[in-house]
């Protein structure tokens, strides 16, 4: 069985393959036998490999929350329907931001947008899809659509600051470092104009502030060094993503 996820952006495919590493001990891949597409390091895309005694899981970011449909079409549709590979079984997850749109709308489009091979994507529930190949073999496509945050609207560093809030006295620093960007962004709109770059600021102060000593080290770095393993927030919205 191939195992797939796709989400958003590379900080998001890095954040996830080290939370599936600590909690199920997925490891880097140098050698992966499947599914080898490759983009440069300019491209918003990438393709991380991870595996696991004999099985092998790929972690891909689409380039953006409006390419999830393009990305899966291209490549891991025409994957599975038209290559010549030998798995005849998968298990696909979509980790995807809410946003602006309820659980409804994101499960619709995806369902309707992913058919012929997927027919079924629910938000939190493994789905059983069928598709055939180009030789003719029926092919056994497991979906799951987590979608994030999970009670609200909102995205990734959301989650993040709700998971860091966890502990009090981290809580009281993230909420006033929030008001500080939210009371700056007037007076910076040139730099931070949309709402999702408001959301990232947020994130980075709050973790500027929280653990100064890693200022200056890329956010994928400082993400890593968090143990997000020992969040209940992020264990209850990814307890059916370790199924994978």
């Amino acid at each position: 069985m191939m195992r797939i996820i796709l989400c958003e952006g590379k900080t998001d495919a890095i954040l996830l393959s080290y939370y599936l590493g600590r909690t199920k001990e997925w490891q880097h891949n140098p050698n992966p036998k499947k599914f080898k597409a490759k983009f440069s390091s300019n491209d918003n895309r990438a393709v991380y490999h991870y595996i696991k005694d004999d099985k092998e899981l790929v972690i891909c970011a689409v380039g953006g929350k409006d390419n999830f449909i393009n990305f899966y079409k291209e490549y891991i549709e025409h994957y599975i329907i038209d290559s010549e590979c030998t798995d005849l079984d998968y298990k696909i997850a979509i980790v995807v931001d809410r946003d602006d749109r309820s659980t409804k709308e994101i499960e619709e489009h995806l369902s309707e947008n992913l058919s012929p091979s997927i027919s079924t994507m629910a938000d939190k529930k493994w789905c059983a899809n069928a598709v055939h190949n180009r030789f003719g073999q029926e092919i056994a496509i497991f979906s799951l659509c987590v979608v994030i945050p999970k009670d609200q609207q909102g995205a990734l560093e959301n989650l993040l600051l709700d998971a860091l809030s966890e502990e009090k006295y981290k809580e009281n620093i993230i909420n006033k470092s929030k008001h500080f960007v939210e009371s700056i962004v007037p007076e910076a709109k040139e730099i931070i104009s949309t709402e999702r770059l408001v959301l990232k600021t947020k994130l980075g102060v709050s973790l500027a502030v929280l653990y100064p000593e890693k200022v200056f080290s890329l956010i994928d770095e400082q993400l890593k060094s968090i143990h997000w393993e020992k969040s209940k927030i992020i264990n209850e919205c990814f307890k059916y993503l370790v199924e994978i």
